[in-house]
Order: C-alpha cells, then structure tokens, then sequence
C-alpha cells in the first residue's frame, strides 16, 4: 500500500464512521408511547417536535431526537391536533 492508497483508505474510513453514527441518531418523530394514553401525560419538543407520554416530569429531561431541555406538558387536544397533523402528512 503506498501513500495515496493509505490516504484514500482512512478518508473512506472517515466518511463510513461518521455515516454509520448519523443514521444511527435517527428516532422518529413520534414515540411509540404516543398514541397509547394509559402512558401518562403527553409532552412535545419545543424544538423539534418529538411527541411522547410520561408519567415522570420531563421538563429537565433532554429530547432522545434532538438532544435539547425543551420538553413541555401539553393538553390532550394539543396532542391530538399534532398527531392528526402528522398522520396526514
């Protein structure tokens, strides 16, 4: 293997690894826990707008899609609006 070789070799490698981790940050939109109300309360992203359900306050708890502390409450009518909004996207 000469130089060139080498070079293309660990560019390759780069661009593998960095794919690899950034497909594997993917989480949907909508949690599973979502659409199940026996789950808790709903809450919402204010920055990405991942939906779920929690018994737990998660106020201080990062969002698993976009890794911020923007996790608010909402009402059950702004859950259903949401949902709605995506099922006809």
């Amino acid at each position: 293997m000469n130089k060139r070789e080498f070079g293309k070799t660990m560019l390759a490698g780069g661009a593998a690894v960095a794919g690899a981790s950034f497909l594997a940050g993917c989480v949907a939109a909508v949690s599973d826990k979502a659409l199940d109300e026996t789950q808790g309360d709903p809450w919402r992203c204010e920055k990405c707008g991942y939906l779920t359900r929690s018994k737990e306050d998660l106020s201080d708890v990062r969002c698993p899609r976009c890794h911020m502390k923007r996790m608010v409450r909402i009402s059950e009518e702004e859950m259903e609006k949401y949902l709605s909004d995506r099922s006809e996207t």
